[in-house]
């Protein structure tokens, strides 16, 4: 992210993953989306591929660790109890709550990573302890939304997403987005409070609006807004077009953008398919103006800048 800028893109083409090497660590790989080097402060985001008959063992953090299951399954224990994730499967480990992977399955797991707060190395320990009171489980219980034993976790499918109507976010209702769809995952309701996921939709673009030569020319400000927490859009399907601080960028599947704190942003599906994306806020938005919306603050007169004002 340059000096001037509060935004960042980062193009899938630009990955690559790592192996994970600490004790107890079988066949997992790290891609770093959005971390320090992007300009974020206040999170990390990374793909976590875990190969079959791969382990990760168990450890705790000083913040959350969320997931969202991109491809396969894998086994997670958590809070006392272990569940089979599949794709769509959610989730995540409170701060110092130990945690544990393991992939009994045939093919690799691959899961979207938040960590907020953003991890500090603290003696040379980046934020990362063992806990070897915890193994990687052997089995366990299928996530099931409404039983009660399915702590810290949850399960989403493509009917979830409700129909599409203006922006509803927290502290925010506006107008300037009027065909939007959101389906909260990680949240308070299921114990987190550092952070919130989510993913959000975009119906397709009309067919006399998806020239991206007209696109580039037209005026964003009616989408365009900022806000006193960072976000992170990680595109899952679809095409866009992303303003970020004044800078307009066609994106689409494994792009990340990071919005930081004031960085003015708006993305618009300019294909003939949903536009999805996985979407993080951290610090957690307020319960009132948590989003600032250009449109509405250019139409009004600005005083001129006075001594004590």
């Amino acid at each position: 992210m340059a000096k001037d800028k509060r935004t960042a893109l980062v193009r899938s083409s630009e990955l690559r993953s790592t192996a994970v090497t600490g004790a107890g660590f079988e066949g997992v790989r790290q891609t770093r989306l959005i971390d320090a080097t992007h300009g974020s402060v206040h999170q990390e985001v990374v793909i976590t591929e875990l190969a079959p008959g791969g382990v990760i063992p168990g450890h705790f953090h000083p913040f959350e660790e969320s997931f969202f299951m991109l491809e396969g399954e894998a086994l997670y224990a958590v809070g006392g109890e272990s569940y089979r994730i599949t794709k769509g499967g959610y989730g995540f480990a409170p701060i110092a709550a130990p945690h544990a992977w393991r992939n009994t399955s045939a093919r690799a797991a691959r899961w979207i990573e938040v960590r907020a707060p953003q991890p500090k190395t603290v003696a040379d320990a980046h934020g990362t302890y063992a806990s070897p009171e915890l193994s990687p489980p052997k089995d366990g219980r299928e996530v099931a939304l409404g039983d009660p034993r399915c702590r810290y976790v949850g399960w989403f499918e493509d009917d979830q997403m409700p129909p599409y109507g203006p922006i509803a976010a927290r502290g925010a209702i506006n107008y300037c987005v009027k065909h939007i769809s959101s389906r909260l995952l990680v949240q308070d309701t299921l114990g987190a409070v550092q952070h919130i996921t989510f993913l959000a939709q975009l119906p397709p673009a009309p067919a006399d609006k998806r020239n991206v030569v007209d696109l580039m020319q037209a005026d964003p400000v009616s989408k365009t807004h900022y806000h006193q927490y960072e976000e992170v859009y990680h595109f899952l399907q679809g095409r866009a077009l992303a303003y970020l601080d004044q800078e307009r960028f066609e994106v689409g599947p494994g792009d990340t953008i990071l919005a930081g704190v004031g960085g003015s942003h708006a993305v618009v599906n300019i294909g003939d398919e949903p536009l999805r994306w996985l979407e993080t806020m951290t610090p957690r938005p307020p319960e009132q103006h948590s989003m600032f919306w250009e449109k509405d603050w250019a139409a009004l007169t600005a005083l001129p800048v006075t001594e004590g004002a």
